[in-house]
């Protein structure tokens, strides 16, 4: 991975308060990257791979958007990743956590590809985020194993 990704960040904006004084506001960013390669279907004790990343990057989805200033983007790394969010905040929380409930809807075909996903495509389309933005957290949710993940922090669903 290019160690040039930015990677968490935090921005200041600005914004009036009560009696009008401009002061500044804590916000936050992530970008959160699902691998849907073939090997996430492995199963594990509880489900498989892949159902166990969208629960991690749910948890992290409610964490952050307690944040009124915070703002998520998430990304389906298949072989062509795609962004399933982009730039959402707060107020999107309900239809954000539909999207990756979705994603693991027994009843629905799996979006996981039957091959390898393109990770630093996926990191490229995130650059698209962090390149304006000055603080992004990019977030990899993934059962690879990373000897330097560069900027990049890499959640493991392997062992799950």
């Amino acid at each position: 991975m290019d160690r040039s990704t930015p990677i968490y960040l935090i921005t200041e904006t600005r914004s009036q308060n009560a009696i009008g004084e401009w002061v500044a506001v804590e916000s936050q960013r992530k970008v959160l990257i699902i691998d849907a390669s073939v090997s996430m279907l492995a199963e594990t004790g509880a489900g498989n791979r892949f159902e166990k990343a969208v629960d991690e990057a749910r948890a992290e989805v409610l964490e952050l958007l307690e944040n009124e200033n915070a703002e998520v983007s998430v990304i389906l790394a298949t072989e062509k990743p795609t962004y399933l969010v982009r730039e959402a905040g707060p107020d999107a929380k309900n239809q954000i956590l539909e999207t990756l409930d979705a994603l693991v809807d027994p009843s629905a075909s799996s979006p996981c590809t039957y091959g390898a996903s393109d990770i630093p495509a996926a990191v490229k389309l995130a650059e698209e985020i962090t390149a304006y933005a000055e603080n992004v957290e990019v977030i990899l949710y993934t059962d690879i194993d990373y000897v330097d993940p560069g900027e990049v922090k890499v959640v493991s669903v392997k062992d799950v």
